[in-house]
């Protein structure tokens, strides 16, 4: 299921608790496709479109998270705590997002027609995001705060 397709309306907002519901929804959507990817052999036609769709998420949800979420949390008007953690996190942060363009370079389109390093690949993707989410939770939890 598409993250537009399950996001409620006004949503589309820049306000950061919307920017907060729609981060969640996208993750949701990012972590379904994730595991819903089948490392068993497959025909790459088959493969490409999954770990297309996969990919997609990923550019949706880091960039929500970089560019809208994490912009938001540098002007909240009540966050000299939040500005210093996202400092703080900034780094490992990058780091996640490295990883995730890594991948999605390696595996986003009809070029890829290489699958030996694929198990590899997605386990350190899984470590990523799961660094990345508590990263965030981090935040948000200072947000709620």
């Amino acid at each position: 299921m598409l993250a537009e397709a399950i996001i409620p309306e006004g949503v589309h907002s820049k306000a950061l608790p919307d920017l907060v519901t729609k981060l969640y929804l996208e993750r949701g959507t990012l972590l379904r496709r994730l595991h819903a990817i089948d490392l068993r052999p497959r025909p790459i036609a088959e493969r490409l479109h999954q770990l297309e769709e996969l990919c997609q998420s990923l550019v949706d949800y880091f960039a929500l998270g970089h560019f809208e979420v994490f912009t938001a949390l540098r002007t909240h008007r009540h966050g000299t705590r939040l500005r210093r953690l996202l400092s703080e996190l900034d780094d490992p942060l990058a780091d996640t997002a490295r990883i995730a363009v890594e991948f999605n370079d390696r595996y986003g389109g009809e070029r890829t027609r290489r699958f030996d390093q694929l198990p590899r690949d997605i386990e350190q993707l899984r470590a990523a995001l799961v660094a990345r989410l508590e990263l965030e939770d981090r935040l948000l939890a200072t947000l709620r705060a």
